[in-house]
This record gives structure tokens, C-alpha cells and sequence, in this order.
């Protein structure tokens, strides 16, 4: 039963079990070897997926990267730079999430995401979120450059807007936008 998660298991003397479990939501989908996969946030393999999901994260550009897939296990990584972006994405999503998306709705905030030495974050408002060093500190760099997207001040939402966001001190970050 690879769609739902052991999250406690209790002992109840002299012979009984509580089983407390939690349906895995999908996250992520995978294109590998023609086949459509669903994952969590963990990275496990819930199942093959009808098709390719608008609402999930698309990580199939990991996909050479990646060992063979099996559905009820954790996706494993044959190169280091598959892992370090997977990685990142697990944060990224993390920290949308943290903003108050559930996973299913980080979809109507993120449009694409693309990851280089810099991670980009196309918004579906149009703006662009680039963070600079995403290995150091990401979450809080995602976190600080949404207060600027979302400040009621004055529109940051809109199509010319970069906002760019480098950390510099601990606690401290530097964010550019135009």
C-alpha cells in the first residue's frame, strides 16, 4: 500500500497494535523511461501516475540522474548534482508551503522553476524570483524574497518584476528588484 505512510505505530498491552497512518500526497512527478511517476515530498514513489499533472512539481529533469525507479521506495540518485537539486526542490516546495500553500495549491503560485547556479522561480503573475546561492540558507532566502512579492505596499506581482535575493549575514539578506 505504497499511497499511505506509517507516521506511529502504539503497543497496546497484551495484545493489540494502533496503526496510525497518513495518505501520501503527490508532490512531484517523474517522466523516466516513458513512465509517469508520482512522488511525495520525501522523494518516495507512490505509484505510476495517470499522466502528467499540472499541479505537481515536475522533476524530470533529474531523470538521467536518478537510478531505477520502484514504486514503494525512496528515489536514489546516481550522480551528485541530481541529488543537490533534488535537494533544492525539496526545499523550494518546503518553503512555498511554509507561505501558507498547501502542496496541492503551490502550483497557482509557481509556474516553472528552473535550477543553475542560481535558482529562478517563474511566479504565475509573471514575476521572477532568482536566488543566488540556493545551497546556503534557501528557505529563508525563498521566505524573505515572498515578503517582497507579496508586500501590499506596491505591486511586485507583475510581469517586468525581478526580485533577486542573496544572503550575506546570518539572518541578513540583500534583495534587489526592478
Amino acid at each position: 500500500y505504497s499511497e499511505w505512510e506509517v507516521v506511529g505505530i502504539e503497543k497496546n498491552f497484551p495484545d493489540n497494535i494502533r496503526v496510525h497512518i497518513t495518505k501520501r500526497i503527490q508532490i512531484f512527478s517523474l517522466t523516466k523511461g516513458g513512465v509517469v511517476y508520482a512522488l511525495d515530498v520525501k522523494g518516495y514513489v507512490i505509484g505510476v501516475a495517470s499522466g502528467a499533472d499540472g499541479r505537481c512539481i515536475d522533476i524530470s529533469a533529474l531523470a538521467d540522474g536518478i537510478n531505477d525507479v520502484e514504486i514503494a521506495t525512496v528515489i536514489t540518485f546516481s550522480s551528485a548534482a541530481a541529488e543537490r537539486d533534488f535537494k533544492i526542490i525539496r526545499i523550494m516546495t518546503e518553503s512555498i508551503w511554509q507561505l501558507n500553500y498547501d502542496y496541492d495549491e503551490i502550483h497557482t503560485f509557481l509556474y516553472r522553476y528552473q535550477i543553475g547556479e542560481d535558482l529562478t522561480l517563474n511566479t504565475r503573475t509573471g514575476a521572477k524570483i532568482i536566488v543566488k546561492e540556493p545551497d546556503k540558507d534557501l528557505a529563508g532566502k525563498i521566505i524573505n524574497a515572498y515578503g517582497v512579492y507579496s508586500d501590499d505596499t506596491k505591486d511586485m506581482t507583475g510581469e517586468n518584476v525581478v526580485i533577486t535575493v542573496w544572503g550575506w549575514g546570518e539572518d541578513e539578506y540583500k534583495i534587489v528588484s526592478c
